[in-house]
């Protein structure tokens, strides 16, 4: 319960706003073992279902189900946070978000480190 405390980063309700108006489709595929306490999270935030719902958000249980959801939903840009899924995913643009600027820099990802920095690399 502790997780449905927790504060949204900055600048993600604007930059999902700005993605969702550009008209660009865009996925969750999150790894979770309780789907459901994840969408009540989501809900708690205002972004179930204003940006994600059942057409758009994708529950797994590993990382080569997130690579084998993300092929067949023709994605080409994904963003995470954990190296490892990111070399499990296989996609033409990928993305390493490290919001506290802790992970070490690795030139096989672009790194960014805040919202609208994700969302300038995406939509311009």
């Amino acid at each position: 319960m502790t997780g449905l405390l927790s504060s949204l980063m900055p600048g993600v309700v604007d930059a999902l706003h700005e993605i969702n108006s550009s008209g660009t489709p865009f996925f969750l595929i999150s790894r979770r073992k309780n789907p459901e306490m994840a969408i009540k999270l989501l809900k708690v935030h205002g972004l179930w279902p204003m940006f994600f719902n059942k057409d758009n958000a994708y529950f797994v249980n590993d990382p080569i189900e997130k690579n084998e959801r993300a092929h067949h939903l023709g994605v080409t840009h994904y963003t995470d946070d954990e190296v490892d899924v990111l070399r499990a995913v296989e996609v033409p643009h990928s993305f390493l978000f490290d919001h506290l600027g802790v992970l070490k820099e690795d030139e096989t990802y672009v790194h960014v480190k805040s919202w609208p920095i994700l969302l300038d690399r995406l939509l311009r």
